[in-house]
């Protein structure tokens, strides 16, 4: 049912897919406003007032959306956006509910945030930067606060997929240095690397040394270290999420793009 148009060559909607894509935008809408609530009454469509949890309804209507997404759909405008704003929502409001977050359903949400942080649309990457964001700092303080090994997310990584937060980091990385994009999603997309390499302290250690290892020449070599240093360590730089430090990373990676995208290109 998805025709590619010719000039474009992305997936293009017939009238049905636009329509229920329509349907989807709305529902996504309408769930992330109760996120805003902590009841929702239906007594005027019942003989009794019945009143439900707004996070019950938030959470199930997330069950049944992110089975139905695909990459055909959020290529439609708007429904990429608000589904990524919709999750990061979810992240801010109910972070205590993440950890209990069927493995399945997390799943799909980091398979559809693997779509946004690639997408060419700047307001569909910069709510995707943020919504990961999000959820790793939320992973990383929950085991800082209960020093336990299968706190967090722990439940979900091991029912999805373990490898989640180091593929992320390595696509991020990727990114950063690597791609071509707007100029606004460095600091965005800066947020999101600093959480991962708090997620994944040990294997990002190991990818940069592979990373270092990979160039042919040893001047090269020289040059990335230094880089990677200046990195993590300039301007008093640690793996703490409060507004300070993440500035100071931010500025950090700005210094860090503009020192090393060029040799690193020539890979």
């Amino acid at each position: 049912r998805l025709r590619m148009d010719p000039k474009t060559k992305r997936g293009k909607l017939n009238s049905e897919e636009n329509e229920w894509a329509s349907d989807v935008t709305n529902l996504i809408m309408i769930l992330t406003e109760l996120c805003d609530r902590d009841i929702v009454s239906f007594e005027e469509h019942a003989a009794e007032n019945t009143k439900v949890s707004a996070e019950g309804i938030v959470f199930q209507g997330m069950s049944v959306i992110l089975p139905l997404i695909t990459e055909e759909i959020l290529s439609f405008p708007d429904v990429a956006y608000r589904l990524f704003y919709f999750l990061g929502t979810v992240v801010q409001v109910y972070p205590t509910k993440l950890s209990s977050l069927d493995p399945a359903l997390f799943n799909s949400i980091c398979q559809s945030l693997q779509f946004g942080i690639n997408d060419h649309r700047v307001n569909v990457c910069r709510t995707s930067f943020e919504c990961l964001a999000s959820i790793a700092m939320y992973h990383v303080s929950e085991k800082r606060k209960s020093q336990n090994n299968y706190s967090g997310l722990s439940k979900q990584l091991i029912g999805a997929n373990t490898t989640v937060f180091i593929d992320f980091l390595q696509s991020v990385f990727t990114f950063v240095v690597f791609s071509t994009y707007d100029s606004s999603l460095l600091d965005p997309a800066s947020n999101a690397l600093l959480a991962l390499i708090a997620c994944e302290e040990t294997n990002f250690e190991s990818m940069l040394q592979q990373i270092i290892a990979s160039q042919p020449e040893e001047q090269v070599k020289e040059r990335l270290q230094q880089s990677f240093k200046k990195l993590v360590l300039s301007n008093g730089v640690t793996l703490s999420f409060d507004r300070l430090n993440r500035n100071k990373f931010k500025k950090n990676v700005h210094e860090f793009v503009n020192e090393v995208r060029g040799f690193m290109r020539k890979r």
